[in-house]
């Protein structure tokens, strides 16, 4: 049900959300843990919804786009993958005062949103290689929700200067499977 590609994605997608949990850990080190589990529940519910509006949408232009399908996968991956490595790079590692004992909810959901939008792009680049999401969503959902808790938890231990490197692998990720996308159409035809 699950394949490497799949998880690949959600691991890829989730990244983001992993970088944020952990300088929100590490911005807020007394955040209880029922807390963090309705924060990671957030993060991982929007990094799903993210990547289904994108898969409706490409499902619906699909037929019009099987000749650069491939070409666009890359395209659309390798952009979002770079972008996560310049986000990453720019990533100065200072946390900030840790006044409040836990965020706000309007600076989480701005957080989760922020984190998931790549999602979007990633579900229109899947609706081209396949019909089935539900793996997808699931393992998003499943992964997102785990590295979003255990960032949270280890923020205050690891500072968000670990969380710089998580973001620029998971692009890293991103490049890579889009490459592979554009070759196995290449080569395979």
């Amino acid at each position: 049900m699950f394949t490497t590609a799949t998880f690949a994605f959600a691991l890829s997608l989730s990244a983001d959300a992993f970088a944020v949990s952990l300088a929100k850990g590490a911005q807020f080190p007394h955040l209880p843990v029922r807390r963090s589990l309705l924060i990671a529940a957030g993060f991982a519910v929007l990094e799903a919804l993210t990547p289904l509006v994108g898969w409706l949408i490409g499902s619906g232009l699909g037929p019009w786009l099987v000749e650069v399908d491939h070409w666009l996968a890359f395209a659309i991956l390798a952009v979002l993958g770079i972008r996560m490595i310049w986000q990453a790079a720019g990533t100065t590692g200072d946390a900030g005062p840790a006044a409040m004992v836990a965020p706000s909810l309007a600076a989480l959901a701005a957080a989760a949103f922020g984190s998931s939008v790549d999602g979007f792009a990633v579900g229109m680049t899947f609706a081209l290689m396949t019909e089935r999401i539900v793996p997808m969503l699931l393992a998003v959902v499943a992964v997102t929700f785990a590295m979003a808790w255990v960032g949270l938890r280890l923020g205050h231990v690891a500072g968000s200067r670990l969380g710089a490197v998580v973001q620029a692998l998971g692009g890293l990720g991103l490049i890579a499977i889009g490459t592979k996308i554009l070759l196995e159409h290449l080569v395979i035809g």
